[in-house]
């Protein structure tokens, strides 16, 4: 039996990953439950959304809800989750247990040593202390370095992660713990997009020659989308024949349409709120953003190259890796308005000159980051484990 523990099922990278593994783990006859709760208005800073765990009912998985799972530092709440994990493991007596998220990665470790569960994996999609400062980020830094002595395997999405922590005084230890594993896409069998970019194209009501830079993603902190509408309102000014498309929804959607009509955007930008079925719209772009706070490494990112599509993000965490890997990734400095500006100005010339081939990556891309290689990656993980 694998036990799979996450905070809770919204969309995002790290989900969809338990929502793939838990439905091969189901379609190969393991059994599997997944550990989570549900997602809830309680902050602004991440999308209020259950359609992950929908997914996962959906497919008749095996669910326990943790009504004390949350986002935030809760002491009452989280000595509850840390003892109700306890509880759930000890009766089910799990082989593999596989943790996703910050928050659970501290709650259900603790919860597995006290349990006596040996084969723990913790599947790091990004640091807490890579996203905060101060004391805070000292005190999550602090955490982790204690709680590797409660870890016996980890998985990361990027290369970087493992950089980080040693950089902040974590044991160099961590390397013989440790697997690299890139997150993996369902890539369309498809082999040209024209005509499907067309007909995407005139459906979000763009014409032929409009020029489309934006991103898919949810609408909050995370996310950062103020950064790419305030990019939009001075990147405009300079070439008007931009379109600015976001594909997505969020706790900062009335926040962004207010910002799109006070700078008086509405004519260039397109905004279609959430679509289910948005892998197809990656071939829309002409160049795609990532403009996140912080990330592990963005699935976004790769879709995009995958289907010819470059990709201009913030240099944090896995898009560090990206940024070494392919050149069809161009990083820029978080935050950096004029270095973000200027590379996309450069970029856009270059496309229109047709001077950047990606076919080499898309290719590469479509051979080795697949959704099916990486879940061979994690299986042949778990047997390690002892499934």
């Amino acid at each position: 039996m694998v036990v799979q523990i996450i905070t809770r099922l919204a969309l995002g990278g790290a989900q969809q990953i338990v929502y793939q593994l838990a439905s091969r783990l189901k379609e190969d006859g393991e059994e599997v439950i997944v550990f989570t709760g549900y997602s809830s208005d309680e902050t602004r800073e991440s999308s209020n959304n259950d359609i992950i765990l929908n997914k996962i009912l959906k497919k008749k998985i095996k669910v326990k809800i943790c009504k004390y799972f949350r986002n935030s530092i809760s002491v009452g709440n989280d000595l509850l989750a840390v003892i109700w994990i306890y509880k759930n493991l000890k009766k089910l007596n799990p082989s593999v247990v596989h943790i996703h998220s910050s928050k659970t990665g501290v709650l259900g470790r603790l919860a597995c040593k006290l349990a006596g569960v040996d084969n723990v994996i913790y599947h790091v999609h990004g640091w807490s202390f890579s996203r905060s400062n101060g004391l805070t980020k000292w005190l999550y830094i602090f955490v982790e370095r204690i709680f590797f002595y409660l870890t016996n395997k980890y998985i990361f999405v990027c290369n970087q992660d493992i950089v980080d922590y040693v950089k902040y005084g974590g044991t160099k230890r961590i390397y013989d713990r440790a697997r690299i594993i890139y997150p993996g896409v369902l890539h369309k069998s498809t082999k040209d997009d024209s005509f499907e970019r067309a007909l995407l194209r005139k459906e979000l009501g763009l014409k032929k020659d409009d020029f489309v830079i934006g991103a898919i993603g949810r609408l909050d902190f995370q996310k950062n989308p103020l950064f790419f509408f305030k990019f939009a309102v001075k990147y405009s000014k300079i070439n008007s024949n931009v379109k600015f498309l976001w594909i997505g929804d969020g706790v900062l959607s009335h926040d962004v349409k207010k910002f799109i009509q006070q700078e008086k955007l509405e004519s260039k930008v397109i905004l279609p709120g959430y679509i289910s079925e948005v892998e197809k719209y990656f071939c829309v772009f002409d160049i795609f953003t990532i403009t996140s706070r912080y990330e592990g490494l963005p699935v976004t990112a790769i879709k995009s190259m995958a289907v010819g599509v470059p990709v201009v993000g913030f240099l944090r965490n896995g898009m560090i890796d990206l940024d070494k890997k392919f050149d069809s990734f161009f990083g820029v400095d978080c935050e950096d308005m004029e270095k973000f500006i200027s590379t996309i100005s450069r970029l856009q010339v270059v496309i229109k000159e047709k001077s950047l081939n990606m076919d080499i990556e898309k290719n590469f891309i479509k051979d080795h980051w697949s959704m099916e290689s990486m879940l061979d990656e994690i299986y042949d993980y778990y047997k390690q484990e002892a499934l």
